[in-house]
């Protein structure tokens, strides 16, 4: 389920260049196929002394050689798949019916440790079973374990029912990028049955009420308090990364003033204090305060911004409510930066900001932007908690 979830909720990208992969059963995008180091002929073999020959599709450089580093060492493990097909591809064309056997060169224990997975073994299986339905403009290729459906005929023998997130668009159809088929939620809801379980993302009430008018149970995986702890990390990790981008200065050392402390802003707030950044985080509870300063982090109430935004150039908002208000922006020193990760509209006054000359970004959906297997995997393990609730309810 797993694969097939990755691919639902975040689109693949290109291994090569990162860019968004939107043709169908497409490895890598038109760009990279015309201008990568393909290898041909005689290019692609070479001979040594401990084998005999030893092929590959493209050159060892540039991009490729950048891809394979994020593929072995920097946990992107979604490029097994094209990475395989890749290579087999090579194998067919350059080795056709010159060996007997086909396996991998195994990791040692220790790599094993260090890099929690084997990409070797993942290009040589695919474990998964599953069965999609409105991907067919996708990159998911059919295999033996893995059916692209054209109907909905025998969704009702599912024990359950993962949908997008989120979970309808506009007038009624389920959230489809990754093909041009209209699916009205209503002829999806209407082809299941009690007791089936349907998974979704931000589901809207609209949805929920179509959902429980004909008995179904659908559960909000978006809404689970352990995928938003888990988002936490790669929200906290992409926030990082675009400050360390749009600043000029080191954040070790620096006075970063970080607003709300639930679960993103305890993760950044951390890992910012782990860099060396001097933290202040304003929050509205005692409790969350207390919580900072256990962390070793400064706090003050939040209703103090605008006494004490003077000492600060940078701040990060989590606050899904108005708190970075022009009074309190104008406090802030010249030229600073606001990153605002809370969900629409924001906490920032963003048309105050660009009065004021501050650089304000608001910085959404980071887990899938910066990280999108992992987010891939935290739905996926949010929605086989889920089961096991359902199962343990039984």
């Amino acid at each position: 389920m797993g694969s097939a979830l990755l691919d639902l909720l975040f689109p693949p990208r290109c291994p090569f260049c990162r860019r968004l992969l939107t043709e169908r059963h497409a490895l890598l995008c038109p760009d990279c196929q015309r201008t990568l180091p393909w290898l041909e002929g005689d290019s692609a073999r070479r001979t040594g002394e401990f084998f005999g020959v030893c092929v590959s599709p493209l050159a060892y450089r540039g991009p490729v050689r950048e891809a394979v580093h994020r593929y072995k060492f920097s946990g992107s493990r979604s490029y097994a798949r094209p990475f395989g097909q890749l290579m087999a591809q090579c194998v067919r064309d350059q080795l056709d019916g010159r060996f007997d056997c086909v396996t991998w060169a195994p990791l040692s224990a220790r790599r094993l440790r260090q890099r929690g997975y084997d990409q070797a073994r993942l290009l040589a299986e695919d474990g998964h079973r599953v069965h999609t339905y409105a991907l067919s403009g996708s990159v998911v290729t059919p295999t033996e374990n893995l059916t692209l459906a054209d109907s909905l005929d025998g969704i009702g023998r599912a024990d359950c029912v993962v949908l997008p997130l989120p979970v309808a668009g506009a007038e009624g159809m389920v959230n489809t990028p990754l093909t041009r088929s209209a699916l009205p939620l209503a002829s999806l809801l209407d082809a299941l049955s009690p007791p089936q379980i349907l998974c979704g993302g931000r589901v809207d009430p609209v949805s929920a009420a179509m959902a429980d008018a004909r008995g179904l149970i659908l559960r909000d995986y978006f809404a689970r308090e352990e995928l938003t702890i888990r988002n936490a990390i790669p929200t906290a990790e992409g926030c990082i990364g675009i400050l360390m981008a749009e600043r000029s200065r080191t954040l070790w050392g620096s006075s970063i003033l970080l607003t709300g402390f639930g679960p993103v802003g305890q993760a950044l707030g951390v890992r910012l204090a782990a860099l060396g950044a001097q933290v202040t985080a304003a929050a509205r509870r005692p409790a969350q305060r207390a919580l900072a300063e256990s962390f070793g982090l400064r706090s003050v109430p939040i209703d103090r911004l605008g006494q004490i935004a003077p000492a600060f150039d940078t701040v990060v908002n989590t606050v899904p409510a108005p708190v970075l208000s022009e009074a309190v922006l104008a406090r802030l020193r010249p030229e600073s930066l606001i990153v605002d990760l809370a969900s629409r509209p924001g906490g920032t006054d963003f048309a105050a900001a660009r009065r004021l000359g501050l650089t304000a970004l608001h910085a959404l959906s980071l887990p899938a932007a910066c990280a999108p297997e992992t987010a891939g995997e935290f739905v996926a393990q949010t929605v086989c908690e889920i089961l096991r609730e359902r199962e343990g309810s039984a």
